[in-house]
């Protein structure tokens, strides 16, 4: 009888730990993220732990579903940026700002990402560009002065 419950438990240990070895963010107190805001959250905090590989792989699952979410975009270009590759963060944070031309945050990652990459006059004139259609115009300025004045770098990341 002894030597029974014991292969019972096991069996049902063995089937608990197969429907349960799926990815998980237990160890951050998280369970399986179901809408895409508590994806967004989640990224937040791989971000913000410096994870940037696990980020980029839930923010291409956010933008699977939702396409257009500039969020995920802007947040795929930062994190493209931290891991230094410039052409995709390039790539994706200028698909953020089709979406979203007014963030001015944006703005600021994107010329510095052409920085980066030593395009400098193409940041000038899409700053330009945006602060013709931009209503708030005085941060663009802002930015248009500091590229002119060679101190771009304090728009780091």
């Amino acid at each position: 009888m002894i030597k029974r419950n014991k292969v019972i438990v096991m069996i049902f240990v063995s089937v608990f730990l197969l429907f349960n070895s799926g990815p998980s963010y237990a160890f951050l107190g998280w369970g399986k993220a179901k809408t895409t805001s508590e994806i967004m959250e989640q990224t937040k905090v791989l971000i913000e732990q410096k994870e940037y590989l696990k980020a980029i792989d839930q923010l291409e699952d956010v933008l699977e579903e939702e396409p257009d979410h500039a969020d995920a975009m802007a947040f795929l270009g930062y994190c493209y940026f931290w891991t230094g590759d410039y052409r995709r963060a390039e790539f994706d944070l200028k698909q953020a700002l089709r979406v979203d031309p007014n963030n001015v945050e944006l703005i600021q990652r994107y010329v510095y990402t052409l920085h980066k990459l030593n395009r400098l006059d193409e940041a000038f004139g899409i700053v330009q560009e945006l602060s013709v259609r931009t209503p708030n115009k005085k941060p663009l300025q802002d930015i248009l002065t500091n590229i002119k004045q060679g101190q771009i770098e304090d728009y780091k990341f």
